[in-house]
């Protein structure tokens, strides 16, 4: 698929049964994520934020809290990421 982007937002009391509670992205392009807030999400296994898999171009993340959000928040396999987050 194509590229995800999610830019000056709030994401709040998001969930998934099983992985990536709020972005769930296998085999895309990339993720871009810019001043946005994680606020109470959650996963059932993996990822209560962002499960990323098998992503073509290295993704990233700047100016992003992280708050209040189950289990493991990030979870990335075979998908390089940089991140800046306060």
């Amino acid at each position: 698929s194509g590229a995800v982007s999610l830019i000056d937002s709030t994401v709040t009391g998001c969930s998934a049964g099983y992985d990536g509670g709020v972005v769930y992205a296998w085999n895309s392009e990339s993720l871009s994520i810019a001043g946005v807030d994680f606020v109470n999400n959650r996963a059932g296994e993996s990822g209560s934020v962002l499960y990323l898999r098998d992503l073509e171009q290295r993704s990233s993340i700047s100016d992003a809290s992280l708050t209040g959000n189950n289990g493991i928040t990030i979870q990335t396999v075979i998908s390089p990421i940089d991140w800046d987050c306060r």
